[in-house]
């Protein structure tokens, strides 16, 4: 049987909900988590969790493309969308960044900087503005990206992006202390790799990885018992989940599931 790839559940719903169809593709492969495209009617500004992961999003709104680069936020935030633009965006995954090899993903965190002030990415740009479906602009990018891939990392990135796939197999629910007896290294040493290649703690990242996981089951799972379900994920009582929950997506569990059945969230999603 084969080995499916690990993926770490990123998919920014509240994206999906204020669309009407949100198109993906799951690469989790060559450095990037996934593909996805929505449409929007009008202009409105939608939260964007905290993930772990760069993203370079396309803007299409008639003949006019803009195109710019969101890295990891770092803290809830929002994000501003334009009335009547279709969106296509590359989701990298965690610590994941081959365009821009003299800067580091930490100095991306919290950072959107438009596409043209890298000189580098003059023709993806240029191609990407001449593609209109998911599919060719999925392949045109791909073309250009496979140009920039390394085919060698440093021992100390093999390292760090080993400790994020053993996070996101543990869906985060992994201790620091337990990561030091699985690597034999340090938590300083631990958390300067993570520090270095991804901007945060890995604590940080664990919890990052472990609230996207929930949000996933909420959104394609109907909760019956909210203390049951947050034992799961190792919270000391409700009101540690509920906290934490509402800090990290800024509205409480029954709120996001209100949300969930309220924007008809399972029927929005499109694979390819």
């Amino acid at each position: 049987m084969k080995e499916e790839k690990l993926h770490i559940h990123t998919i920014q719903s509240y994206l999906v909900m204020e669309t009407e169809k949100f198109y993906q593709k799951i690469m989790a492969d060559f450095g990037i988590s996934h593909f996805y495209s929505f449409h929007t009617d009008s202009e409105k500004k939608v939260p964007f969790l905290e993930d772990s992961c760069s993203n370079i999003l396309f803007e299409y709104s008639g003949n006019n493309m803009n195109s710019f680069v969101i890295g990891n936020s770092g803290k809830l935030q929002t994000l501003t969308l334009k009335r009547n633009c279709e969106y296509f965006g590359i989701r990298f995954q965690p610590g994941a960044n081959p365009f821009f090899e003299n800067q580091e993903v930490k100095d991306l965190v919290g950072q959107r900087i438009d596409l043209c002030n890298f000189d580098i990415l003059t023709n993806l740009s240029e191609k990407m503005s001449e593609q209109n479906t998911f599919t060719n602009r999925m392949c045109t990018f791909m073309e250009e990206y496979r140009n920039w891939l390394k085919t060698t990392q440093s021992g100390q990135k093999h390292l760090f992006f080993q400790m994020v796939d053993l996070i996101v197999k543990k869906d985060g629910l992994l201790k620091i202390s337990e990561l030091i007896d699985y690597t034999g290294y340090s938590s300083r040493y631990i958390n300067l790799l993570f520090e270095t290649f991804l901007g945060c703690s890995a604590k940080q990242f664990c919890k990052n990885v472990k609230m996207h996981t929930i949000i996933n089951e909420l959104n394609r799972t109907d909760i019956d018992s909210f203390p049951n379900f947050s034992s799961k994920f190792d919270f000391y009582d409700q009101s540690h989940f509920v906290h934490s929950f509402k800090e990290f997506t800024g509205v409480s569990p029954k709120e996001y599931v209100n949300q969930v059945r309220k924007s008809s969230y399972k029927t929005k999603i499109v694979d390819f």
